[in-house]
């Protein structure tokens, strides 16, 4: 039987008076196919996948193309049985549809193959993803649902950002496609993480000039329903000059950049993929670089860490609220683009603040000490589990002692013995996390 595709008959019916109701359509039958409608809420209206607080963009809601894979069966073995595509403009020709549009929702109507033995479909829904080389491989009558299940995006090279418009898909599994009498919901869900910057400079002290993307996935697979990760190797992006955008370091910056999600397949379960923000703290020269490692403490025990996975379809915003010589305060803000649920979990798995025995700010993180001598009472503020590192056998005149590295402590003694040797002398502490090392305060001892 010659394939055919019906277009969305008389527009303006669908149209009247801005209905829903003009978009629960029947369905039926007609020339052993059968029609069948799916309607993509929110799209019409800016809310496709839609936001809380309503800041999504109008790039990331665009949907220019919208391509459906239909198999014949739902096992990996089941054969492509038809690929349909939204219609261009003034092109058309087979299998191709145009989007209609009621209120707030879009719909698609296709007319799909039908025989009493060919009743289970699996249904594959792609938006803005025609320039994906593995999926203009596949072909009706060839390709398996196994094969095509864990197709990927193109790989994306260091010097290439995700920009929109974004990938958006779905897959939808109809056991008995007679069952169906009304059209069909679909929520298109984006494949990659939006990451947004909330600093405010004169508040957090800290100018962010570039952010730095280490260890990113370059690929991921294009549907949820994949029976493997892609594992391609990892790639360090090239710098975003963060400086470049709108309302930099003044106001709330959207859409900074998007990657691809985390597998977390280091040793311990941590991600590969690491960010960095460089900057300045206001009124110095000197450039900082403050990693943002995606692990937080625990719920239940706030000083373990838990590591935090990078999910598709995630909204993250990096919040940074304080800084200071060697220390970034931040939260790490997650919200589902999906229903806008939110989550808050620290940044980074703790800070740490050296401050001196009466609890007030180091100045430059120096502590001058007289030839006499002196013993030092150090306070700490830190959220979870602190170190000092081993002070070296060479440094016979100073003494590091009442750090408990089991539990989070609020101070630690330094001892400082007599300088005899007639010249001044210097020595370093740092003070760290006890579980990621790069958050730490230097202390430095200078006797006279």
């Amino acid at each position: 039987m010659k394939q055919k595709f019906l277009l969305v008959a008389f527009m303006g019916l669908l149209l009247a008076a801005c209905s829903d109701d003009s978009i629960d359509q029947p369905i039926v039958w007609q020339d052993g196919e059968k029609e069948v409608v799916f309607n993509f809420p929110g799209i019409a209206s800016g809310h496709v996948v839609p936001y809380t607080r309503g800041i999504a963009s109008e790039e990331e809601n665009a949907l220019t193309s919208l391509d459906i894979y239909v198999f014949k069966g739902n096992d990996d073995s089941a054969i492509l049985e038809r690929i349909y595509h939204s219609k261009e403009g003034e092109d058309g020709g087979d299998n191709t549809f145009t989007m209609s549009q009621a209120g707030d929702v879009q719909s698609a109507k296709i007319s799909v193959p039908m025989t009493e033995d060919n009743k289970t479909k699996v249904f594959f829904f792609v938006g803005n993803g025609r320039d994906i080389i593995s999926l203009n491989t596949a072909k009706a009558n060839v390709t398996t649902l196994g094969t095509f299940k864990d197709f990927s995006v193109n790989t994306l090279v260091s010097s290439t950002h995700i920009k929109t418009p974004l990938l958006m898909t779905e897959v939808t599994t109809v056991d008995d496609i007679t069952t169906l009498t009304t059209a069909q919901t679909v929520t298109l869900t984006r494949r990659m993480a939006r990451f947004d910057v909330r600093n405010v400079a004169r508040d957090s002290n800290f100018e962010i000039e570039e952010i730095l993307i280490f260890g990113a996935r370059p690929s991921t697979r294009i549907f949820k329903n994949a029976s493997a990760v892609d594992e391609t190797p990892t790639i360090s992006m090239k710098a975003i000059n963060f400086k470049d955008f709108k309302d930099a370091n003044t106001k709330d910056v959207p859409s900074v950049f998007y990657i691809y999600p985390t597998l977390n397949l280091g040793t311990d379960g941590e991600s590969e993929t690491e960010l960095s923000l460089v900057g300045k703290v206001t009124g110095t020269d000197t450039q900082q670089v403050y990693p943002v490692k995606f692990s937080v403490p625990s719920e239940d025990k706030p000083d373990e860490l838990t590591h935090l996975k990078i999910e598709a379809n995630h909204r993250y915003i990096i919040d940074i609220q304080k800084s200071g010589i060697a220390d970034l305060k931040a939260t790490l803000q997650v919200e589902e683009w999906l229903d806008g649920t939110g989550i808050t979990t620290p940044v980074e798995p703790g800070t740490i603040r050296v401050l001196d025995e009466n609890g007030l700010v180091i100045t430059d993180n120096k502590v001058a000490v007289v030839a006499a001598g002196k013993t030092l009472t150090l306070k700490v503020e830190a959220t979870s589990r602190w170190i000092v590192d081993a002070v070296p056998i060479g440094i016979d005149w100073l003494t590091v002692s009442g750090v408990n590295a089991t539990e989070v402590g609020t101070e630690f003694t330094v001892k400082v013995e007599e300088n005899k040797t007639g010249k001044s002398r210097t020595h370093i502490l740092y003070v760290r996390n006890a579980a990621e090392k790069s958050i730490l305060q230097p202390v430095i001892i200078m006797q006279e």
